[in-house]
């Protein structure tokens, strides 16, 4: 049998073509994510009513919402957003928090809660995603800073399950030696760090819905 070259041709322009949607749809509009560990919990994570200490949920990043073309942005991380990002340490792992403070904005730690300085003072933050168990009790590691303000194009976020969460609070070290504050650039996330928002879980079904 005689091969047309031209349906070769016009097939690997096919698969070149359907590789390149597909690469653009994942990297500029949505794509899949699985969360691992227990730190957003009940938010994510939350699975026959416990929270999942290994690989959970399956959910969507969008990263449309966020998407900056250089010449026109058409929108950006807000407080409350769930959100995907690469930690700075260069292991090429993605985590997911909430955005807590974004630039500009001045925050503290103290007896368990989180208060954000809105003119001139500190006020109690509501944090209705908080289930009961973690309501009182975001707390700071030995010795690090209880205030933060957060610089030009970065974000402080923490995990809605805080009694398991590592996060801006301790500069996101493992290592319970390493002390963080606020003057501290671990303890905050850059724009460019941010993959996209967590906007819907998919999997299981159980847990199917959007994320808040």
């Amino acid at each position: 049998m005689k091969i047309n070259k031209k349906d070769v041709m016009e097939f690997f322009i096919d698969i070149i073509s359907i590789a390149l949607i597909v690469f653009i749809v994942r990297t500029f509009i949505v794509s899949p994510f699985r969360v691992s560990g227990p730190s957003m919990c009940n938010t994510l994570n939350f699975i026959n009513e416990r929270c999942e200490f290994g690989k959970g949920d399956i959910m969507l990043i969008d990263s449309f919402s966020y998407l900056n073309l250089g010449f026109h942005e058409i929108g950006e991380p807000e407080n409350k957003d769930v959100v995907v990002f690469m930690l700075r340490n260069g292991s090429q792992k993605y985590l997911v928090k909430r955005i807590i403070a974004v630039e500009g904005e001045t925050l503290k730690i103290e007896d368990g809660f989180v208060y954000k300085l809105i003119d001139g003072d500190f006020q109690k933050l509501e944090e209705p995603y908080l289930n009961s168990e973690n309501l009182d009790q975001t707390f700071l590691s030995f010795a690090n800073s209880q205030t933060f303000t957060v610089p030009k194009d970065h974000y402080f976020l923490m995990g809605d399950n805080r009694l398991y969460s590592n996060d801006s609070r301790n500069c996101y070290y493992k290592s319970p030696t390493l002390t963080c504050s606020g003057e501290n650039v671990d303890a905050f996330v850059h724009r460019k760090q941010i993959r996209g928002k967590a906007s819907l879980v998919v999997f299981p079904f159980q847990n199917f819905g959007k994320i808040n």
